[in-house]
């Protein structure tokens, strides 16, 4: 009996352990995935990875296999950790980038010089609040691909993304596993321990004596 009640609570704690892992898991994904401009967990590597990328993208660098052969690279902890990351995952910068502003087209330029005429005399603040009320949020999504920071092939998936996805995958499989696990361990001990009661309960069964 006292083995099956420390397999009991070898289960119990094992599922209580497991949770916070679980949850852990699944927000530092969800932050990393929505958060990462903002979290101030990542806003150093994120100010480290635009600096990079503007280096990156000087003409002086654009020719170069890696941003770390580039004039104004500096060796820090951050910079070694976002160039692993980089290599480890093939990924792109870090946080998801706002997409590139679109080239301007004969049409657009035409229909901008339109309603210019159109709304001439207008003041600008007027013009403005219809075009606000509608304009959407900057889509930090990764819609186009742009040469790595420490490579000269193209990259899609931000590193931030990259390493959310690993971490759920890791981690959020430990956590699960650890359940799984404990919830094998009580559910053993209990079967175990009303195997045991039922068959405490059962009458005794006394012997049929022959008549002589």
């Amino acid at each position: 009996m006292l083995l099956l009640n420390f397999v009991l609570l070898l289960g119990v704690i094992i599922i209580a352990v497991s949770l916070p892992i679980a949850d852990a898991s699944v927000t530092m994904s969800t932050d990393l995935l929505s958060q990462c401009v903002y979290d101030p967990v990542t806003t150093d590597l994120q100010a480290h990875a635009v600096v990079l990328r503007n280096i990156r993208d000087s003409p002086g660098c654009q020719a170069e296999e890696s941003v770390a052969n580039c004039k104004g690279w500096k060796s820090t902890p951050v910079t070694e950790y976002l160039l692993r990351t980089g290599s480890e995952h093939e990924c792109l910068d870090f946080c998801p980038l706002p997409p590139l502003p679109p080239k301007p087209t004969t049409a657009s330029l035409l229909q901008k010089s339109n309603s210019t005429r159109r709304h001439h005399g207008v003041p600008h603040a007027l013009l403005s609040v219809g075009s606000e009320s509608t304009a959407k949020p900057a889509d930090f999504h990764w819609p186009y691909s742009r040469v790595g920071l420490f490579t000269l092939e193209p990259r899609r998936t931000p590193c931030s993304v990259a390493i959310a996805s690993t971490f759920e995958t890791y981690i959020g499989t430990i956590a699960t596993q650890l359940f799984v696990y404990g919830c094998s361990l009580v559910a053993v001990s209990l079967l175990v321990s009303f195997g045991k009661l039922t068959s405490t309960c059962e009458p005794e069964r006394k012997p049929i004596r022959s008549g002589s």
